[in-house]
């Protein structure tokens, strides 16, 4: 997880790590939240620490602990989109996100458009075969390099089998052919979009 909340009023969500080689040698994505939706990221937060050994001083009470960490939320212009946080817990076979990555769009002939480094899960692949030959537009970019080379080779080999499904299959190669694609984007034109760390 890359979560940063500042004061409980402003949330971002990334892929970035705070590391120099984040900086100077990937493309990633971010979300900077306002609103309500800064609450859930900020309980979120909460639970990952305590999941992995935080402890939280409660001696001041539960009103003093709601104080601290969630605050009024800050106004922001009205809005109609409905947001939702979603979390993987590891070790726990809990791995909701790609439950949810499996019903994006649903029965949805929009175009599809997908962002990410790891083109390697055997589910995801059959859906978005199932989804092409449908006659839906799908979209995938990655990056031309990876992380760890046998996601490279995984991947040419799933863009293989995409691309003959109908799949649009693109690398990214950034400035000097250098920079990785950390990127982990869905976009279900005019309908929805999830991003992820």
């Amino acid at each position: 997880r890359k979560i940063y909340v500042i004061d409980g009023h402003i949330a971002y969500t990334t892929g970035y790590t705070m590391q120099d080689k984040m900086h100077d040698d990937y493309f990633d994505v971010g979300v900077r939240s306002k609103g309500e939706i800064v609450d859930q990221i900020q309980m979120n937060f909460l639970l990952s620490f305590l999941y992995f050994g935080g402890q939280i001083d409660a001696s001041r009470g539960v009103d003093a602990l709601i104080a601290d960490f969630f605050p009024e939320p800050v106004k922001t212009d009205a809005s109609t989109q409905r947001v939702r946080v979603t979390t993987n817990i590891p070790n726990v076979a809990h791995a909701s996100t790609q439950t949810y990555y499996e019903m994006l769009g649903g029965d949805s002939k929009a175009p599809l458009y997908i962002i990410n480094p790891f083109i390697n899960d055997g589910v995801l692949m059959h859906l978005l075969v199932a989804a092409a030959k449908s006659g839906r537009e799908v979209y995938i970019f990655t990056g031309e390099t990876a992380e760890e080379k046998p996601y490279k080779f995984q991947t040419r080999r799933e863009f293989d089998i995409l691309t003959a499904a109908g799949v649009h299959c693109y690398y990214y190669h950034g400035p000097d052919l250098k920079l990785h694609s950390h990127a982990k984007v869905v976009l279900v034109e005019g309908e929805m979009a999830s991003m992820g760390s």
